[in-house]
This record gives C-alpha cells, sequence and structure tokens, in this order.
C-alpha cells in the first residue's frame, strides 16, 4: 500500500506542475493520478471509479470544443475506433462493431471508423487521437474487465451493461 501513496503523492505533485502552465492538463492529470492509485488499491466495486473517468472524459471534450475544433474531431473519431476494439473484446466482429458504433454515433459512417482505427494501428493519426484512442480503451477496458458480475440479474443484463459502458463516451461526443 505505501507504493501506492508514494505514486499518488508523485502524480499529485506532476499535477500540480502542469496545473501551473495549464489548469486543464494539470485537472487531468490529478484526476488520472487518483484514479491510478484507487485502480492500483483494487477498490471494489471498479464501478466506483465511473464518475472520475467520466470527469476527466467530459473535461477534455469541454476544452477541445472550445479550444481545438480540429483536435475535438479526431478526439471523436479516436473514441469510437477505440469503442470498436472493446466491443470486438467483447465477441463482436469488426465490421459489426464499426456498425453499431456508426448507428450510436449517427454522423460517421461505418468505413470512417475502420479507417480511422486502421490509421491509429498504423500510427498515422494525430498524437491527440492516439492518446484517446488509447486513453479510452485502458479505463472503459479496466471498468468492464471489473465488474462485479453479482450486481446483475442475469448475463443478459451484463452484457448490456458492458456495451453500455463500452458506448457512453462515444454517445456523449455525438450527442451534446
Amino acid at each position: 500500500m505505501g507504493a501506492s501513496i508514494d505514486e499518488l503523492k508523485n502524480g499529485l505533485e506532476r499535477a500540480l506542475t502542469a496545473f501551473k502552465e495549464n489548469e486543464i492538463i494539470g485537472a487531468l492529470t490529478a484526476l488520472d493520478a487518483v484514479t491510478e492509485f484507487l485502480k492500483a488499491e483494487k477498490i471494489k466495486p471498479a464501478s466506483l471509479l465511473i464518475p472520475l473517468v467520466w470527469l476527466s472524459d467530459d473535461v477534455i471534450h469541454r476544452e477541445l470544443r472550445v479550444n481545438g475544433k480540429r483536435d475535438f474531431e479526431a478526439t471523436r473519431m479516436a473514441s469510437a475506433a477505440a469503442a470498436v476494439d472493446l466491443l470486438k473484446a467483447e465477441g463482436f466482429s469488426v465490421k459489426d462493431a464499426c456498425n453499431f458504433v456508426s448507428r450510436s454515433c449517427g454522423d460517421l459512417s461505418s468505413d470512417q471508423i475502420f479507417e480511422f482505427r486502421k490509421n491509429i494501428g498504423k500510427g498515422r493519426a494525430g498524437q491527440t487521437a492516439i492518446d484517446t484512442y488509447y486513453w479510452y480503451k485502458k479505463h472503459v477496458s479496466y471498468l468492464i474487465d471489473n465488474m462485479d458480475p453479482s450486481q446483475f440479474r442475469d448475463d443478459v443484463q451484463l452484457e448490456k451493461l458492458r456495451k453500455d459502458m463500452i458506448m457512453a463516451g462515444v454517445r456523449s461526443l455525438y450527442h451534446k
């Protein structure tokens, strides 16, 4: 447990340094430090982390909407691509996952999502998009992997929640 406290302290010190240059980056660094600390401590149920993860996500997207229209569009696409990979891990084919995400997004075709996902894999996307893709996958997959099945009526309810959790961040980008 002591090592986690030291890591939290180091993360918060990095956050304070970053905050002096950019308040948004500092705040996100602090949220990430707290989230990582709680994950290291294996907080149960993992769903307790959902507000921290979605708060980080919301701060990122609000900042990008205001100060970086191009980066915001790349972030939307990267979140959609990450959702495809998370749905693939849940048993969807890539084609079906792209179609599912496309229907949820409304203004993206499954081909656009497929191509953007391929570009991320080949390193041909911007750094903001790549960072968003890996951030989204890391945090959402942790929440999904650590869900407590005993909290749900049956496997159908659990499967539906897992898909809903994957898509929640993507929908928030396309419907605000």
